[in-house]
């Protein structure tokens, strides 16, 4: 199961052996019927009760949490939209997720590979300096001149990560290209990302809990937390909207936190912002198609997730990516 359709709450004040009072709540998850859910809800409450009788340590209640703060609960998001069992949801702070229980995704982030921007250490040492000259010479003069070093300096900085990112594409290609030399039954798809890259497997299904999946995310030097939350959830995850934030859109999703479910009296609220931000998207993609590599056929699982992930990024449209 990757994101159950119903959730509910049992919760229950017990008496330790110690002669202390505890509450404890636990969550439970279905995709049948609200009291099939509340059926596991009391089998897990049940199981946490039997533990703190015996003396062993146990959370009080489940926490809410979004996907990557989750460990053994579900993905707590709101199911927007199902294509048989691939499913798009809206992650905790607006954007729409495609989630698939076989079709591989790998996201890479640029960021990890190239060396930490300095502008922070830059500005306090060019501030410093240029403090300690205005006040030795008594004159303006010295700020000056330490704000257009510093803007100098940031722009310099962004161009060369830039260089570096583009470097981190080009070592890609180069080892996607080696891997269907040696895998000629292998197709990948590549993607580019605001913060780096994402690829799509198309010649065979997988199995995100596997070993060898976990390695092949590894081998295309996929983000360790993404690694992990494919093994967690059983599934493969990419974004597929915006981030709010990248569209102009600098109120948060409301209500906050948007982990799902929300009380149904909040539900105007987060509908009203959900309009905001569809409008807001407007004119910009979440992903760029870049190259496929390998000259493998592609399965049927994967062409439609293709179908489904292409269309809702707009890779294909030439539009900003955000």
């Amino acid at each position: 199961m990757i994101v159950p359709s119903y959730w509910s709450e049992a919760k229950r004040s017990i008496k330790l052996p110690s002669g202390q009072q505890r509450s404890l709540r636990r969550f439970g998850w279905s995709d049948l019927s609200e009291r099939d859910a509340l059926q596991l809800a009391e089998q897990r409450l049940e199981a946490a009760i039997q533990e703190a009788i015996a003396g062993n340590p146990v959370e009080t209640r489940d926490r809410k949490v979004p996907y990557n703060g989750s460990d053994g609960v579900p993905i707590r998001e709101e199911i927007v939209e199902r294509f048989g069992d691939h499913l798009i949801t809206r992650n905790s702070y607006g954007a729409l997720c495609l989630n698939t229980p076989d079709v591989l995704f790998a996201d890479i982030d640029a960021a990890d590979q190239v060396p930490k921007p300095h502008s922070c250490l830059a500005f306090l040492l060019l501030a410093a300096l240029g403090a300690g000259a205005a006040a030795l010479l008594q004159h303006w003069l010295p700020l000056l001149i330490a704000a257009v070093l510093y803007i100098a300096w940031t722009n310099l900085e962004k161009s060369h990560l830039k260089q570096l990112e583009s470097k981190v594409g080009d070592r890609l290609k180069e080892r996607l290209r080696e891997y269907g030399l040696q895998h000629p039954e292998s197709r990948l798809r590549l993607y580019q990302t605001p913060a780096g890259y994402r690829i799509l497997a198309m010649h065979q299904e997988f199995n995100p809990t596997d070993e060898s999946t976990q390695k092949l995310l590894e081998q295309f030097g996929s983000d360790k937390l993404y690694v992990t939350m494919c093994r967690r959830q059983a599934c493969f995850r990419a974004r597929v909207s915006p981030k709010p934030w990248r569209v102009g859109l600098g109120e948060h999703m409301k209500p906050r936190p948007g982990v799902w479910p929300i009380r149904p009296e909040r539900m105007p609220d987060r509908e009203a912002w959900v309009l905001r931000y569809i409008k807001a998207c407007q004119g910009y993609a979440s992903c760029r198609f870049i190259e496929e590599f390998g000259q493998g056929r592609s399965c049927r699982r994967a062409l439609e997730v293709k179908k489904i992930h292409d269309q809702l990024c707009h890779s294909d449209s030439g539009e900003p990516i955000a």
